[in-house]
């Protein structure tokens, strides 16, 4: 949309037959002074990560995870890496998964990760990128807890 909430452009991140739902970040992944649009497939669709062009055209694509793992891919992007300069993304499991966070860069490689979380909770995680740190949150059926993790 823009600022006077006409929309400025339309499409499907994942096919339009997916309705495991999506979550949706932008930044500019890939350092070249335009912010892309960085999609994870929600539970059903698996750790699938999209990174797109403002037109809604693929730039890259990779699986989060292990691609047997059916949770879905929970994301953020922003400078959370102070080893890498620009911004990267950050994911956690969406669902069914354990509190295994990574920050990756917009190829898809690894370039930290860790368990950050009592490893029993099973999934429903949210991340926050930024200020070269990430947080990571619990989520459904849980207490409410937020950890700054890397």
């Amino acid at each position: 949309f823009n600022a006077s909430g006409v929309i400025k452009n339309e499409f499907f991140a994942y096919t339009n037959s997916f309705t495991g739902g999506i979550d949706v970040a932008a930044g500019d992944v890939d350092g070249d002074g335009k912010d892309e649009i960085i999609t994870g497939a929600g539970k059903g669709g698996g750790p699938h990560v999209r990174v797109f062009n403002a037109s809604g055209v693929i730039k890259n694509e990779f699986f989060a995870y292990t691609n047997s793992f059916n949770g879905g891919v929970k994301l953020s992007v922003g400078e959370a890496y102070a080893s890498n300069p620009g911004e990267e993304i950050a994911v956690a499991p969406w669902s069914d998964g354990t509190p295994h966070v990574k920050i990756l860069n917009a190829s898809g490689n690894i370039l930290t990760e860790g368990m950050h979380l009592e490893t029993w909770w099973s999934g429903f995680y949210d991340v926050a990128a930024g200020g070269n740190s990430v947080s990571v949150a619990t989520g459904i059926n849980r207490r409410s807890s937020v950890r700054t993790v890397f």
